[in-house]
Formats: structure tokens, sequence, C-alpha cells
């Protein structure tokens, strides 16, 4: 059965499945979002009323905290205006991007709803929002309501985006157990993860994060149709980033104790990391805007690449050195009666020991578990350019060259074409495109500059190639010249119909130079005598 082709809300494929909305549907669903962004800012708005005015007497807030104002000689105004000015700006971040999305794509319940979920989140987190939270009044209930709705849409919205389908089958379970904790949590204290022990809730919010991850990288390698995959790598890195601070803050506040006999002011650790956190947690957002407005933006494989890397490299070695702090800490204990900064010493030693075996380790499970279609594409490049490099036949190579690359990225069509002596461009072999007669019709003086000086040339329709490739001979002194451009490799749009991405134009200007010394041993060029016309 053929995979779905196009975007979310639009049906293309057999499998493929409509989140859009249409007449009353739409209107209804435009009315809740209304609501609850609504009852989320006003929530929001209550919470900074408690905090205003601004306490002028630093001594309010405790002993502990006006010390430790004196030392950063900030006032306890500045200090309150700090937290206030970062709430908001977190909120602003979250809330723009959901009017963005609402703006752009309000009929399609799927990016209504995370639209939706974007605000809720971003206002549900912030300082002022747990204030009034815990704060007796007649706020209490509907701040609950906001909280835990928000928990529980930011897993959910992830284990169906962005096409609504619940993917892998074990998320629909998981969403159901989300679900019967939000409502629980409005009604039962025990069951509320505000009334748990840090560590647990801690736990939850970064299970709720990693189940997300872990549902849409299956969903990219299993169902998602290639607009999809652009679609699903942004949502994996605004994750990933959010799972890489929120686990490093937690690292650090394990540290405080360690760093706290070093001098380390307590609120400033705390304005820091709370700027951190909120940081971090925007990356979701920004990602999230990008891969439903942008999706066909390409080259960010790299960045994703490196995010999962260092997330997991990070959690790996913290994990690391808090359990070995932990164990080594509670054997002198028992030996000697009493711990040592030796015991964190030898653990960041250990840490540091294991960086590169771990990174290498984690590169290679990232690039064989979610970047294999990237992997293999890189070692048929790698075994094409060598295959070309041992051609001796002229007649042969551009076709191989052609073939191969239309084989690897799957191109609709591909020719090459071989400059001759008075600067023009003939097919190498016209059987495979009678009907074209030039590599671009024309090739206009700024496309052949940029294939002169060995850089590829984008094209749209209705051209009849979608990339023109130069093949060149190596640099000589250092420098390209003029004369340098043997031929070119004109490649149509690709089967998937993805674009082509940086690392893939890098690997074809590899692999052009490779064919362009090959092609001129066995065949040399002329040089033109004149300013070549195409």
């Amino acid at each position: 059965m053929s995979s779905p082709v196009g975007t979310a809300g639009e049906r293309t494929g057999p499998n493929a499945y409509s989140t859009s909305l249409q007449g009353r549907q739409r209107g209804l669903a435009r009315l809740a979002w209304f609501a609850l962004a609504l009852l989320s800012l006003t929530l929001l708005a209550r919470g900074v009323s408690l905090q205003l005015p601004l306490r002028h007497d630093p001594l309010q807030f405790g002993p502990e905290v006006a010390n430790a104002l004196a030392e950063l000689h900030l006032s306890a105004e500045a200090y309150q205006a700090y937290f206030l000015t970062i709430d908001l700006l977190f909120v602003l971040g979250w809330a723009a991007v959901a009017l963005i999305i609402f703006w752009r794509k309000s009929a399609d319940w799927m990016a209504l709803a995370v639209s939706c979920a974007l605000v809720l989140y971003g206002v549900s987190t912030t300082i002022s929002f747990l204030l009034l939270l815990h704060t007796p009044s007649p706020f209490a209930f509907p701040a609950k309501f906001i909280e835990v709705l928000s928990t529980a849409s930011v897993p959910i919205l992830a284990y169906v985006f962005p096409d609504g389908r619940f993917v892998p089958p074990w998320t629909r379970r998981l969403a159901i157990v989300w679900s019967a904790l939000a409502v629980a949590a409005l009604f039962i204290p025990a069951a509320d993860p505000d009334n748990w022990p840090p560590v647990l809730w801690a736990l939850l919010f970064l299970f709720g994060l990693a189940s997300g991850l872990v549902a849409q990288i299956v969903r990219y390698r299993s169902v998602s149709a290639p607009e999809q995959r652009q679609q699903t790598k942004w949502v994996v890195l605004g994750f990933a980033i959010a799972i890489l601070g929120f686990t490093a803050i937690v690292i650090l506040l394990f540290a405080l104790p360690l760093l706290a006999p070093v001098g380390l002011n307590p609120l400033a650790f705390a304005m820091a990391v709370t700027a951190a956190f909120y940081l971090s947690q925007l990356c979701v957002p920004l990602c999230i805007a990008f891969s439903i407005l942008r999706y066909r933006l390409w080259d960010i494989d790299l960045l994703v690449n490196r995010t999962l890397v260092y997330s997991i490299l990070v959690a790996t070695l913290g994990f690391v050195f808090i359990m070995t702090t932990y164990v080594s800490e509670r054997m002198l204990e028992s030996l000697l009666g009493e711990n040592s900064f030796v015991t964190s010493l030898g653990s960041a030693v250990l840490v540091a020991y294991l960086v590169d075996p771990v990174k290498k380790r984690t590169e290679h499970f990232v690039d064989r578990r979610f970047y294999r279609d990237s992997a293999d594409i890189r070692a048929a490049f790698a075994e094409l350019t060598h295959d070309v490099r041992g051609m001796s036949d002229s007649s042969s190579l551009p076709q191989a060259l052609a073939g191969g690359v239309e084989s690897i990225l799957q191109v609709a069509s591909s020719d090459v074409y071989v400059r001759e002596a008075d600067g023009r461009f003939a097919l190498a072999f016209p059987g495979r495109a009678a009907s074209v007669q030039e590599p671009a019709a024309p090739l206009d003086p700024a496309s052949l500059d940029r294939l002169e000086n060995g850089r590829v040339v984008m094209l749209s329709k209705p051209n009849p190639y979608a990339l023109l490739v130069p093949i060149t001979l190596p640099a000589s002194g250092g420098q390209r010249q003029a004369s340098r451009l043997v031929g070119i490799l004109a490649l149509g749009s690709r089967l998937s119909g993805q674009g082509y991405s940086r690392e893939e134009t890098a690997m074809l200007l590899t692999l052009a130079d490779q064919a362009g010394t090959s092609l001129h041993s066995v065949q040399p060029v002329a040089q033109p005598a004149a300013s070549p016309s195409a």
C-alpha cells in the first residue's frame, strides 16, 4: 500500500487523512480557540497583578534573599521586574507563534490544536501563572484546568502531528492515560502531579517530551510522506532541544549543593536557570511554526542530527555523573563516615574519559536509526565517485554518471552535457533526451557565470531541469578558471517531490569534479577561443 503524498490536511493518497475543517465545524473550533486563549491570558494577567506593585523592601522576601540581593547589588524591584519581564517575553514568544499559525492555518484542526496548545503551555509554564495556581482564590480551579489541559495536550499532539493519526499505535493508549490523568488531577489531589515529589514530577515532564520525540521518530521512519518528513524533522528538533535544556537544568540543580561552598549566589543561579529553561522551551514553538508554515526548508538535517546526538550525549553522561557521585559518596560514608569532594572530581574525570567513545557511539546510533537514508546516500555517492575515478571509456562515463545519480537520488531524469571546442554544450548521449537541446532554455549569462565558478544552479519550471551541477577540472593554482568548466550534470525533479539539500549538492559537486578529471583525461576538452554562449 502506498504512502500518502502531500501535506497535512490534503487527501492525496489512499492512506491520506484529512484534517480540514468545514462550515460549522470550523466556526466552533475557532470559537473554542478564542475561549481557551482568552481564559489563559486572563489568568496570566491575574497572576501578574499578584506581584504588583513591586516590593521595595528586600526583607519582605526573607533575610537570605535580602543578603543574596545585596551581594548582587540588585534592588528588590529589579529582582521582581526581571522575572516579570522574562515571563511576559516567554508568553509573547509562544503566543506570537500561535497567532501566526492560527492566521495561516485555522481551517486545519491539527494546526488549530497545535496553536491552542502553544498558548496554553506558554502561559501555564510561567512563574506568574504558577503563583496564581498556588494562591487560594476563585481563579484556582480555572488555573488548574488550564494547567492540566496544557500538560496533557503537548504529548498527545506530538503523537498525532502532522496528519492527525496516532503513530505508532501505542500512542493511542498513552493519549488515553494522559487524558485520564488530566481529569483525575482536577478532582483527586493525590493524582495531581503538583502534589507529587519533585523527582516524580520531573520524570513525568521528561516522559511526556521523550514519548512525543520517540513517536515523531517512528512516524518519520515508517509512515511519513516526503513533505511530512520535513515537518517531522522540525518537531524532532524542537523536542530534542527542550529535552536537552530540561535535562541540563536538572543536572545543574543536582550539582547546586556542590557549587554552593564555592560562593555561588543562589539568586544569580535561579535567574540564570530560569532564563535557560525558558530559552530551551521556546525552541518548541519556533520549530513547530517552521514545520507547519515553511516545511520546504530542507537544509536542517545537520542541525537536527547534532541536536539529537548532543541531547543523548548530555543525558547519558549526566546520568553517569549523578550515579557515580551518589554511589561513591554512599560508599565513603559507610567506610569513613563522611563524603568528600574527591568523589565529584573522580566522577568528572570518568565523564571526561567517556565523552569521545560515547559521542562516537551516539553518532553511529543516530545515523543508523534516524538518518539511515542519508547514511546510505553518502555511502552510495562514495562508491559512485570511486567508480567514476576508475573509468577510462569516454562514451560510458557520462551515462554511468547520470544513471548513478538518477538511481541514488531518485531523480526523474538526468543528462550530461559536454563542452565542445567552440564553448557550446552538447548532450553526451542524445538518445536519452532527444527532445532536449540544451541544459536550460536558454542558459542565461548569470547561470553560466555561477557554473563557471563551480556553483550549482537551481532552476524553476518551465525549465526541463531542476538543478545544474558544473563538471569541472581540479582547481589550478588554487583558483577556478572559466575555461575549466568542461560539462554540466543536469538533473530533473526528484520523484519524492523533495528538493536537493545542501549536503546532497556538496556531494554532487565532489562527484562532478571527479567526473571532470576523468572525462578530461580520456577525452581532452579544447579551450574555448571566445566567451562561450549557451
